[in-house]
């Protein structure tokens, strides 16, 4: 039996869920290879965020062997369980975010960064 053949790797789910579990890890991969072989040391929080595809990436697995074998109630829950919706805020303050205070404070660390690196260059 070839792979042509198999019903299920041509199903739109099998084919989006490959697509995640190949892109989840090679999104783990680039980070650990910015760690490991560029000397890129993460942070704790990107440690953290770390976790989730440590997880996602055998499950993702396990529900494309599901639905291979035709458990396709049980891949779909695994899917669901997986792709957490990043199109809907969980949480907003004044409209924003977290991933959107994120980048206003990050925005602002970095201006008031940069002004102390340009008045510590004025004073030498």
């Amino acid at each position: 039996m070839t792979i042509r053949s198999l019903p299920a790797v041509n199903a739109p789910a099998y084919r989006s869920g490959a697509l995640a579990l190949l892109l989840s890890t090679a999104i783990i991969l680039a980070a650990l290879a910015f760690e490991h072989l560029g000397g890129y040391p993460p942070c704790p929080l990107c440690l953290m965020q770390r976790y989730a595809y440590y997880a996602a990436i055998p499950l993702l697995f396990a529900a494309l062997v599901l639905d291979t074998a035709e458990f396709h109630e049980a891949a779909r829950l695994i899917f669901f369980v997986v792709v957490i919706r990043c199109d809907e805020a969980p949480w907003q303050f004044l409209g924003l975010s977290f991933a959107g205070w994120n980048a206003v404070l990050s925005l602002l660390l970095c201006a008031v960064s940069m002004r102390a690196g340009i008045s510590a260059r004025r004073r030498s």
